[in-house]
């Protein structure tokens, strides 16, 4: 029943899929060796990206005037989006990979689509109910756009979430986000006076509600270039964070090489954490870029030597 009702899911958005050429089953970039302590993993497809390519290949926008731009990268209706069925046909597709890894831990990105596609993703690992699994704030997408944008984390969707969740044994630990509190995203950033600034804009709205806290966000990201609060300099000082916080896991972690640690993470965020250095122009022109659900098996020693190569400091 279940193959059925996965051919069904496929056959329903087969134009879709073939019209956007979706890739449904990415093997691992490379094999895994005893070395790629860690597995990165990009969620799967979502309900922005449908937007995005259907904006992007049935009408392209006419430069950053077009007033679809602001709305493809602002409309509320994005906020926090979850992953499309396409996204989740992909993470059923792609469980025979994630099955056969032995993972110790997984870390897993608070917004939406990274929790449903790790969740999707281990639904069948024979060793789910002990893989730890722990939203790590950092690892979050660029805040640039309302599908980046998670005000609900620890209300709304939390409560789903961890209904999906039972329903496949799996126990989702919220402590680090918990400990941050409900403007978590905004704490994390890596430019702390504009942190420090958002946090005061928001603690001066006297209703203390979430769509205060989305008008502040919301606001900020319309005043900047492109809607990008996050440059690609704050986001790849943010990935350094996420570095180091992976390092202090891996010496606690067991030293049997055939146990991984797992990341679920975002596009641009995961470019970053894989590029060794920040270009003059301020942009990232390494790094890489995976498709939807492709699992990337990696060691950062070999990252670390290409950053002390650029004189990059963690």
């Amino acid at each position: 029943m279940a193959e059925e009702a996965q051919k069904s899911i496929q056959e329903q958005y087969k134009d879709i899929i073939e019209k956007y050429d979706i890739c449904m089953d990415a093997p691992p970039t490379s094999e895994i060796l005893p070395s790629h302590k860690f597995i990165i993993i990009r969620h799967g497809f979502s309900q922005h990206n449908l937007s995005e390519k259907e904006t992007l290949y049935d009408k392209p926008l006419k430069g950053k005037s077009d007033p679809r731009y602001k709305q493809l990268h602002m409309d509320p209706i994005y906020t926090d989006n979850p992953l499309h069925p396409v996204g989740i046909q992909q993470c059923l597709n792609h469980q025979k990979y994630i099955n056969e890894i032995d993972f110790e831990i997984v870390f897993v990105s608070p917004l939406q689509r990274a929790l449903q596609t790790c969740i999707y993703l281990f639904a069948t690992h024979p060793n789910r109910q002990n893989i730890k699994f722990v939203l790590m704030p950092e690892l979050y997408e660029c805040l640039c756009s309302s599908g980046c944008f998670g005000p609900n984390t620890l209300t709304s969707l939390r409560e789903s979430i961890n209904k999906l969740a039972d329903q496949y044994n799996i126990k989702l630990d919220f402590s680090q986000v918990e400990q941050l509190g409900r403007y978590w995203q905004v704490k994390v950033l890596a430019d702390e006076n504009l942190s420090k600034n958002l946090l005061e804009q928001i603690n001066l709205d006297s209703t203390n509600d979430e769509s205060a806290y989305q008008k502040v966000v919301y606001e900020a990201m319309e005043k900047t270039s492109s809607f990008f609060l996050e440059t690609w300099k704050m986001l790849f000082y943010r990935s350094r964070k996420v570095i180091q916080k992976l390092q202090e896991c891996e010496k606690t972690a067991s030293k049997d090489t055939n146990k991984k640690i797992g990341l679920v993470s975002h596009g641009f965020l995961i470019k970053c954490l894989t590029a060794s250095k920040i270009e003059e122009n301020g942009r990232i022109e390494e790094g890489i870029i995976m498709n939807n659900c492709q699992l990337l098996p990696y060691n950062f020693e070999e990252q670390q030597k290409e950053q002390i190569k650029n004189k990059v400091n963690l």
